[in-house]
């Protein structure tokens, strides 16, 4: 705590002088918004937060300051979106800021693309895609490719991802999904859109990690992805699929030991509906869904 206000007290006597806007002064904001977080104070990150988009404003906009400082604008797109990730809200900035210096491997265009080795051939199950909107469509394609290059990386079959690059790509495609809908909603989805929209949240949870490396717990999400897993309607293939990943992927990050009585019970059944006895079956399933097996399948295993 001494420390802490010993920072506010000097921030306050930065802004006060002509550096109110420096390099410097925007990162120690940017830290102060994030250490807020960590501790699980939103209210005072969100105040930071607010006066780090007046700064930013101040320095021309963000994309004029990306120009220049890309790991520091990385560093606020990213505490952006794990706010808007625990919050349920709407990003400060969105994806159109982040695009034009972005080097993330999809998402910087309106369609699905790849700029890493080569072209991905696309393995989703066009039962389930000809069900989703555009914009939710192509955002499912792009997480779907970046598991398949990770997967690829593991298995020694491609370059590992740069941790900019891996980082750059992340905050990009959470942008563009909270930006068809913030978490809290309303989603203008039908059901089954809904449960596809919860899941690549749930996904995306995995790859924003602590300071303990661990990842995130968002309540929020946890909360969905357990209303969807439970109430889910619809009695096609295709929909107990969507479950199934909800399931598995939801036990990597979402789900927790107090989940587990409803939770074993609710994959025996759909297991048995799409008629699967085995770990290889269930992982034929999750090949076509965003799923990346050195993250998520350690714990499915199990």
């Amino acid at each position: 705590m001494h420390h802490l206000s010993q920072t506010f007290r000097l921030i306050n006597k930065r802004l006060s002088e002509n550096d109110a806007v420096s390099d410097s002064t925007i990162a120690v904001v940017v830290i102060l918004a994030q250490h807020e977080r960590l501790r699980g104070h939103h209210g005072e990150g969100l105040v930071h937060f607010s006066g780090l988009e007046r700064m930013v404003q101040l320095r021309g906009g963000v994309i004029a300051l990306s120009r220049y400082l890309p790991g520091l604008t990385q560093k606020m797109f990213k505490v952006d979106l794990e706010y808007a990730l625990h919050q349920g809200t709407a990003t400060r900035f969105n994806a159109e800021d982040i695009v034009p210096y972005s080097t993330a491997l999809f998402g910087r265009f309106n369609s699905s693309e790849t700029n890493y080795d080569q072209a991905l051939t696309d393995v989703i199950n066009p039962k389930l895609s000809k069900r989703l909107a555009t914009d939710l469509q192509t955002i499912f394609t792009d997480m779907n490719s970046l598991s398949r290059v990770m997967n690829d990386a593991c298995e020694g079959h491609r370059p590992r991802i740069k941790p900019y690059i891996f980082l750059d790509t992340i905050i990009l495609l959470g942008y563009r999904l909270f930006q068809i809908s913030p978490l809290s909603g309303p989603r203008p989805f039908n059901h089954l859109e809904n449960v596809v929209y919860v899941g690549l949240a749930v996904y995306l949870t995995a790859f924003l990690r602590g300071l303990d490396m661990k990842a995130s717990n968002v309540p929020l999400v946890s909360d969905l992805a357990r209303s969807v897993a439970q109430d889910h309607v619809g009695s096609e293939r295709v929909d107990r699929e969507v479950i199934l990943w909800i399931l598995f992927v939801g036990q990597a990050t979402a789900f927790g030991e107090a989940d587990e009585g409803w939770l074993i019970p609710k994959m025996a059944e759909t297991m048995r509906f799409l008629g699967i006895d085995s770990w290889e079956g269930v992982s034929r399933i999750l090949a076509t869904f965003p799923w990346v097996s050195g993250i998520h399948g350690k714990s499915a295993q199990d």
